[in-house]
């Protein structure tokens, strides 16, 4: 019967031996594994090299009070984790007592002075299952702890690259609302002089209308924006320093690395871990309670009692005690199966977390690789347009000049025929030089406002690069 025991109590004191295999494709066909440095690895000072965003990653980092509450727990669980370390050692008290009676007009006097002592034996590894159990819970902590860590530090990253965009856009609105203004007045001086129909004016008018909206709305974007940011730093809303766009350089090329290295990085997925180690403890625990609890206790001390010759003995005692559950109305049975269901849950449950972690990889590297592609398509479209914006500029340019060239012949034409006959006729033809001059002045600012209409035009080819600029910044 004892080897029984014996050979059964074995399994009680395995230790738990992790065996999470990841799949080779667990995250698609964007594996690299050739790779010798892998994307988790890198610290995100290596990412974020922006001084001004480092500033903020580790203001957020000390200031959080996410982060202070994880450090708080994770100082509990090593709390816990020294008290189970120390568990093979037994429990000292001092227990000190008086006792005072009176019989029979005797009065009795005595006082006990004991220490004692209760010691676990702990032989079926209900000890070292509960120091394990504890270290378990310690690691899980602190995979928390980094978890909300990198959770902030992405979050403060986003947000700050999202205010930089934004002020870019703010930028290009308000560049595109000083040409435009400038275009809208040139129009409606050209309508006023018949150049251009009341629609294409009320266009204009329109379309600056929108981008003065916009500016409007880009800003209330920005200081919705930095008061996130505030919050996040733990601080009352307040405008955040920045650098301009196109001052920080982003890593070119991110390596992937194996599937194995890389998820191993993140702190959900060791998380997940952990809690199959914690399962599996909590399972052997339940499995323990069905062996014998072997307990030693005793008292040392000293005893008084009036009237003896020696009014101080010496006093020891130990009592060893064995308790075996027998009938518990299956409870421990129950308990132990709930355990083993935890177990398995556990187990499920780091298998999501696996796949989700690996899905998410993927979908990120490829808005990566797809964003790079929408670079390079997008380079010749962009010079196109660049064409097209030039020639669009050059034709109404042509147009006008060779219109206006003609009215400035005519003119010089009619001038050189007035003074040709002004000696002729001075005083008789007085009233038909002045028509001529008349007829030279109107053709005159008829030719200033073509000019000035040339002008505008090609601020408008670079408004429209503008606008495209928005849109792409958007």
């Amino acid at each position: 019967m004892a080897g029984v025991i014996l050979l059964s109590s074995c399994s009680l004191y395995q230790k738990y031996e992790a065996n999470n295999t990841v799949p080779a494709d667990i995250m698609g066909d964007v594996v690299q594994s050739d790779d010798t440095i892998s994307l988790g690895a890198l610290g995100w000072r290596q990412l974020f090299t922006d001084p001004l965003l480092q500033q903020l990653i580790e203001k957020t980092l000390q200031n959080n009070t996410d982060v202070q509450q994880a450090l708080l727990t994770v100082q509990q669980a090593q709390n816990d984790l020294k008290s189970a370390q120390l568990g093979w050692l037994p429990i000292l008290s001092f227990d000190p007592s008086g006792k005072l009676s009176r019989f029979n007009g005797t009065t009795t006097r005595s006082y006990e002075l004991p220490m004692t002592f209760t010691w676990q034996a702990g032989i079926f590894g209900q000890v070292t299952t509960k120091k394990r159990l504890a270290k378990a819970k310690r690691q899980q902590m602190d995979d928390y702890r980094q978890a909300v860590q990198t959770a902030l530090a992405a979050n403060v990253a986003s947000t700050y690259y999202e205010l930089v965009m934004l002020d870019r856009e703010l930028q290009i609105l308000q560049e595109t609302q000083v040409v435009w203004e400038e275009s809208l007045e040139a129009m409606r001086v050209l309508f006023e002089a018949g150049l251009y129909m009341s629609p294409a004016v009320y266009q204009m008018e329109a379309s600056l209308a929108s981008v003065k909206s916009g500016i409007v709305e880009v800003q209330e974007s920005i200081h919705i924006t930095e008061a996130a940011l505030c919050l996040l730093l733990s601080e009352p809303p307040h405008a955040i320093a920045r650098s301009p766009h196109g001052t920080f350089v982003m890593p070119e090329q991110l390596h992937v690395g194996l599937p194995l290295r890389l998820l191993s990085a993140r702190p959900d997925v060791r998380q997940a871990a952990s809690n199959m180690e914690i399962a599996y403890y909590e399972s052997q625990q339940a499995h323990q309670a069905f062996y014998p609890d072997i307990t030693i206790s005793g008292s040392i001390g000293w005893s008084t009692a009036e009237g003896m010759v020696n009014p101080s003995q010496f006093l020891a005692q130990a009592v060893a005690s064995m308790v075996q559950p027998i009938f518990t109305q299956g409870k421990l049975r129950a308990q132990y199966k709930n355990a083993k269901i935890n177990q398995e849950k556990a187990r499920l449950q780091f298998v999501q977390t696996l796949l989700g972690a690996g899905n998410e990889v993927y979908q990120q590297l490829r808005i990566c690789h797809k964003t790079e592609q929408k670079a390079t398509a997008h380079l010749p479209q962009d010079r196109a347009k660049g064409r097209v914006s030039h020639i669009h500029r050059q034709l109404p340019a042509r147009s006008l000049s060779r219109h206006f060239g003609a009215d400035e012949e005519r003119h010089k034409h009619l001038c050189r025929g007035a003074q040709g006959t002004r000696g002729l006729a001075h005083g008789t033809n007085h009233g038909g030089t002045e028509s001529l001059r008349r007829h030279s002045g109107s053709h005159q600012s008829l030719y200033s406002s073509g000019r000035l209409l040339i002008k505008k035009r090609r601020g408008l080819s670079q408004q429209k690069v503008l606008v495209n600029n928005v849109i792409a910044a958007r």
